[in-house]
């Protein structure tokens, strides 16, 4: 399973919306159960407070199911728990580095680092207002994000392993429907011979009787 955390200033805005965006991309692409998703944010200023009602909406407005998700601060242990930890800009990332100390298996980078433009940030749209610009940034990244996930290393090989024990599944039924199939084979066999020989002897003792009988 790939653990992704999404991080932004207050966890209430950009994170969340990530946050629900992935979670609905996923879905569709039939591989929520390949993935977690959370969402946290750097300071404590919103912690224990809801989504933003301009979130809420934009996400209602879209068709994308919007959750209970209560705003929480990131914690160091994330760093071992995640296997991703993507921030919205870079003030973000300073502050997510401030929590962790150092990013020594590199998981940290910006949501719009898997698109083509790099090193972009996204805006927050509690300073801005701009839902609409906020989300079409946040379904861009997450929709490069999804692609890239798709091509690493670790999705192919588990995809690959999946693939193998399907086909060994599959290969072990066979096997047992062809024991169990040369196993009543054998039996209308043996069914047929005994069948044969009762005739045989039945018309042998008719012989016998029109014999004895002339």
């Amino acid at each position: 399973m790939i653990k992704i955390l999404f991080i932004c200033h207050g966890n209430i805005c950009r994170s969340t919306m990530s946050e629900y965006v992935m979670k609905y991309l996923i879905d569709q692409a039939g591989l929520a159960s390949e993935f977690y998703i959370d969402s946290a944010a750097t300071s404590r200023e919103e912690i224990g407070n809801g989504v933003h009602h301009g979130t809420r909406q934009k996400l209602k407005e879209v068709g994308i199911p919007c959750g209970n998700h209560r705003a929480r601060q990131m914690m160091r242990r994330d760093y071992e728990e995640f296997d991703y930890i993507i921030g919205m800009d870079a003030w973000n990332i300073r502050n997510i580095m401030r929590i962790i100390g150092s990013d020594p298996e590199k998981k940290v980078s910006m949501l719009l680092d898997f698109t083509n433009r790099p090193g972009t940030e996204i805006a927050d749209p509690w300073y801005t207002g701009n839902f609409d610009a906020t989300y079409d940034d946040v379904l861009e990244g997450c929709t490069g994000l999804l692609e890239h996930l798709k091509n690493t290393e670790a999705f192919l090989n588990k995809n690959s392993i999946e693939e193998k024990t399907r086909k060994s599944k599959i290969q072990k039924k066979f096997r047992v429907f062809s024991f169990c199939y040369g196993i009543f084979e054998g039996f209308l066999f043996c069914l047929l011979t005994y069948e044969i020989g009762l005739y045989t002897i039945i018309h042998e003792v008719h012989y016998i009787k029109r014999k004895v009988t002339f």
